[in-house]
């Protein structure tokens, strides 16, 4: 018995290939961009890390920087602000 052939002009069985092969090709590529979320938003947050980090060094140099010319310079010098 021949196949039946749809609108197409394609047998019944290639369009359920094609949709397969489609319906594959968008769960690649679904779980592509999930993957890629994924390390975009690790990437930012260790970004985000880094520059808190700097920040807290930055804030704790310049206390300790406050601190030595306040000790250091005794009443010489006001650093006041």
């Amino acid at each position: 018995m021949a196949e039946i052939e749809s609108y197409r002009g394609v047998p019944a069985s290639a369009l359920r290939e094609e949709k397969n092969l489609s319906e594959r090709r968008t769960e690649r590529f679904e779980e592509f961009n999930a993957r890629r979320s994924a390390m975009l938003a690790e990437s930012v947050n260790r970004e985000a890390d880094r520059k808190a980090n700097r920040a807290e060094q930055l804030s704790d140099d310049a206390d300790r920087i406050a601190r030595r010319a306040v000790l250091g310079m005794g009443d010489r010098v006001d650093v006041t602000v």
